[in-house]
């Protein structure tokens, strides 16, 4: 539901599909479950974010780590399934990622998929990575970990694929990531929703794209600090660039949702919470 909401945001702020690769499972708005069929949200107040929402990138058993690390190095020839579309970055542009899933994964969805491994050369960079992060899940297959994700972002600096990145990490534990490997010197800025070692609060925060990236994160740790701590890490000397930059919002803004404001559902249960809602 995240994934559709932020698909929704990018559309309605002018981006093109071009310019949006989608990686999801896509197994909610018709599930048996699910008492709306075809309607996906994210908060029981919310509209229906899924109509318009791609079909053709990465869906299902396609939405793999192998494929995801795959698109970000832009290298199509290592695809496996989906619609071949992949980032064909510059030094020159802007990148926004924004991953939203389980955090602490124990691989259990491995089951049954055959993998290709994925050549990831060693970074340029002092890129360390953490050998006892928590892993980040993904819709089907092996889970990302640390050190392959600094590699493919070590890579993608070496070979001057962006100007800034922005990467936004909404999992439990996801803080493991970055905490003891992303660099503060290569033009990449991450949040991430907990720390390493505690699960994330959900919460919504409706900017507009006059808000820096700075804004952001200070209204979103105020609401759920008593509960989760909010993190940033890597290169925070553009962290007042406007948030428009990265990610376009709808030129209206709007207020604050009020719904679950004070953090109470962990991530792990809002699925759940919201699909009986």
């Amino acid at each position: 539901a995240n994934i559709c909401h932020a698909y929704q945001i990018l559309k309605s702020g002018g981006l093109k599909d071009e310019n949006i690769i989608v990686f999801m499972r896509d197994d909610l708005a018709y599930h048996p479950a699910n008492p709306t069929k075809g309607v996906v949200i994210n908060n029981p107040s919310s509209q229906n974010y899924y109509p318009g929402v791609p079909k053709v990138d990465y869906i299902g058993n396609q939405a793999t780590a192998h494929n995801f690390y795959s698109v970000l190095l832009g290298n199509a020839k290592a695809l496996t399934g989906g619609s071949g579309k992949v980032l064909k970055s510059s030094a020159n542009d802007y990148i926004f990622l924004f991953h939203s899933d389980h955090g602490d994964n124990d691989d259990n969805d491995n089951i049954g998929i055959k993998t290709i491994p994925i050549p990831i050369p060693e970074p340029t960079a002092n890129l360390i990575g953490d050998a006892g992060a928590k892993p980040l899940g993904m819709p089907i297959g092996p889970t990302i970990t640390s050190t392959d994700l600094l590699r493919v972002l070590g890579q993608m600096h070496a070979a001057r694929s962006y100007y800034r990145m922005v990467i936004y990490l909404d999992a439990c534990k996801s803080g493991s990531m970055f905490y003891q490997g992303l660099p503060n010197n290569i033009g990449i800025y991450a949040m991430t929703s907990a720390n390493e070692s505690a699960s994330s609060k959900s919460t919504e925060d409706r900017a507009g794209r006059g808000k820096t990236l700075e804004e952001h994160y200070n209204v979103v740790e105020a609401r759920v600090r008593s509960r989760s701590q909010v993190m940033r890490y890597g290169d925070l000397s553009f962290k007042n660039d406007l948030i428009g930059n990265y990610i376009v919002f709808l030129p209206s803004g709007g207020d604050i949702d009020k719904w679950n404001q004070d953090g109470k559902l962990d991530d792990q249960d809002v699925g759940e919470e919201e699909c009986l809602r």
